[in-house]
């Protein structure tokens, strides 16, 4: 187990996903990996606001939950970030 990503190689999939600005082709580890390595890189600095949203199924694979992190400094920041992506995303962009 390692504390620190920013050493850790890109995978072919997080490869193919950026060539083809396709977010469906990411593995949900990739997408946490590659936001850890370009932390630990220092790329990204003073970060206000982390939300990591996730679906999954419950144990008995009847019902869908959806479960989320977050670090915000405030909730208005956070709901504006939120904001921003569903705009980057109807846009078809794949910033990131």
């Amino acid at each position: 187990m390692t504390d620190n990503f920013a050493d850790t190689p890109r995978t072919i999939t997080e490869i193919k996903a950026e060539r083809a600005h396709d977010g469906t082709l990411w593995t949900a580890r990739d997408v946490v990996v590659a936001w850890l390595r370009d932390y630990d890189k220092g790329k990204i600095k003073d970060c206000n606001t982390v939300l990591l949203i996730y679906d999954h199924k419950e144990e008995d694979d009847k019902a869908s939950v959806t479960s989320f992190y977050q670090r915000s400094r405030s909730t208005i920041e956070l709901l504006g970030t939120v904001s921003k992506v569903q705009h980057l995303i109807a846009r078809g962009s794949c910033e990131h």
